[in-house]
C-alpha cells in the first residue's frame, strides 16, 4: 500500500489561471455605446456601424465618427476593423486621446504589442495624468514579459489615482510572476482594503498564499472569492486543490484525523474527483479503518475504472479482512492495468500465503526482483519481498532470494 497520499496527480499549474483586469476601454463618444446590453445585441451594433459610415460619407473628416465607428466594431469582435477606424481618428485628430487609448487596446487584442505600446506613449505624451492609460501600458508590458517596466507603469497608474483598485491587483499580478510574493501580497490586500468586494484580488491573494505555503489564508481567500461569485469555477478548482493540499500536508505530518477533514472539504467541492477518494482511502487505511477504506476506494474505482493503484490499495484492505479470493482479484486487475507495479506483486505473493499456496507467493515475490526500483519506495518494496522470502525459509524461496540479491 502506498504510504502518501498521491499529491503529485494533482499538481496544479494554478499560475496559468491568474485573474487579470481588462485593459481599460474609453466608450463615452456615444451614450449608446455604454449600454449594458449593447454587445450582445448584433442587430443594433450594425445599425450603429451603418449610422457611423453614413455620418463618414457626409463627412470624412470627422475624427469622432471614426471613433465611434471603431468602438462598434470591438463590441462586434472585428477587431481589425476597429484598429482601422480608429487609426483613421488619429490621423484626422492627432491629439486624440482616448482614440489611441483604444487603438492600443485593440493592437493588444490582436498580439500586436509594439505597436499598442507606441499608442499608450502617444496617449500618455498627450496627456501624462491619465491614469487608465498607464495601466493599460503595463498590460502590454505584462504580456511581453517586460516585468520592470509593467511594475513602472502600474505605479504610476496608481501614483496618479491612489484608489486604482485595478492597477494594485495588475502590480500583485507582476510581482508574483518576479516572485516578489510578499509584495504581491500587500498589492492584492490594498486592493480588498479600496474595494472589499473586488473577487479577483481574493483569488490572486489564494494564488500567493499557495506559493508561501500558507494553505489556510488560502483557503479563506478562495472561500471569499467563491461567497462573491459562485459561479466562479477558478475559484472553486482552486480552494478544492488548496483542501486536497491541506489535507496531503497535515497526512504528512501525522494528523490524520485534520487530513480527512481536508479532503472531505474538498470533496463537498468535486465530489467526481477519484483522486480524493483515493487518499482518502489511504488515510483510513492507515488508520486501520478499514471499512471506511473500502468505501474510499471503491468510489474511486468508480470514478476512474483504470486506477491501478487503487485496485491494489483496495486488493490489499480486503487481504488485511480475510477476504482474499476478492483480494487476488483486484490485486490482478492493478497487475493487468499496470504490469510494473511491483508492490501489487508484493502484496499478491502476501495474499498467497494467507491461503497458503507457497509457489504462486514466491513466483509473485520474483516477479518484484524483475521490476526496476526508480526510487526509495521502489527499493522498500524489493527488500520487503526478499524478508518475505527468506520468512518462509523453503528451498525455493531461498533460491529466489538469489533474483534479490543479483539485482541489487
Amino acid at each position: 500500500m502506498k504510504d502518501n497520499p498521491d499529491s503529485d496527480t494533482f499538481d496544479l499549474d494554478i499560475s496559468d489561471i491568474l485573474q487579470q483586469d481588462s485593459d481599460t476601454f474609453d466608450l463615452d463618444i456615444s451614450d449608446i455605446l455604454q449600454q449594458d446590453n449593447l454587445h450582445t445585441d448584433q442587430d443594433k451594433l450594425e445599425e450603429i456601424v451603418q449610422a457611423y459610415q453614413e455620418a463618414i460619407k457626409l463627412n470624412p473628416d470627422d475624427a469622432d465618427s471614426y471613433y465611434g465607428l471603431g468602438n462598434a466594431y470591438r463590441y462586434q469582435e472585428e477587431l481589425a476593423e476597429a484598429t482601422q477606424a480608429y487609426q483613421e481618428a488619429v490621423k484626422l485628430n492627432p491629439n486624440y486621446i482616448d482614440a489611441y487609448n483604444n487603438l492600443g487596446v485593440t493592437l493588444k487584442e490582436q498580439g500586436r504589442f509594439k505597436e499598442a505600446i507606441q499608442a499608450y506613449q502617444k496617449a500618455i505624451e498627450l496627456n501624462p495624468e491619465d491614469a487608465d492609460v498607464y495601466n493599460n501600458l503595463g498590460n502590454v508590458y505584462r504580456n511581453q514579459d517586460q516585468l520592470e517596466e509593467a511594475v513602472q507603469a502600474y505605479m504610476k497608474a496608481i501614483e496618479l489615482n491612489p484608489d486604482y483598485v485595478s492597477a494594485y491587483n495588475n502590480l500583485g499580478i507582476t510581482y508574483r510572476s518576479q516572485n516578489q510574493l510578499e509584495e504581491a501580497r500587500k498589492a492584492y490586500l490594498r486592493a480588498i482594503e479600496l474595494d472589499p468586494d473586488y473577487i479577483n484580488a481574493y483569488y490572486n491573494l489564494g494564488l500567493v498564499y499557495v506559493d508561501q505555503g500558507n494553505l489556510e489564508e488560502a483557503i479563506q481567500a478562495y472561500e471569499k472569492a467563491v461567497e462573491l461569485n459562485p459561479e466562479d469555477t477558478n475559484a472553486y478548482d482552486n480552494l478544492k486543490m488548496a483542501y486536497f493540499n491541506q489535507g496531503n500536508e497535515s497526512y504528512q505530518q501525522g494528523k490524520l484525523e485534520e487530513a480527512i477533514q481536508a479532503y472531505e472539504e474538498a470533496i463537498k467541492l468535486n465530489s467526481d474527483d477519484a483522486n480524493l477518494y483515493y487518499n482518502l482511502g489511504v488515510v483510513y487505511a492507515d488508520q486501520g479503518k478499514l471499512d471506511e477504506a473500502i468505501q474510499a476506494y471503491e468510489e474511486a474505482i468508480k470514478l476512474n475504472s483504470d486506477d491501478a493503484d487503487a485496485c491494489n490499495n483496495l486488493g490489499d484492505v480486503y487481504r488485511q479482512q480475510g477476504n482474499l479470493d476478492l483480494a487476488i482479484e483486484l490485486i490482478q486487475r492493478a497487475i493487468e492495468l499496470n504490469p510494473s507495479n511491483a508492490e501489487a506483486y508484493l502484496n499478491l505473493g502476501h495474499v498467497y500465503i494467507g491461503q497458503e499456496k507457497l509457489e504462486e507467493a514466491i513466483q509473485a515475490y520474483r516477479q518484484v526482483f524483475l521490476i526496476r526500483a526508480s526510487d526509495d519506495e521502489g527499493f522498500k518494496i524489493r527488500q520487503s519481498a526478499a524478508e518475505a522470502l527468506k520468512k518462509l525459509g523453503t528451498p525455493e524461496s531461498m533460491e529466489a532470494l538469489k533474483d534479490y540479491e543479483v539485482t541489487q
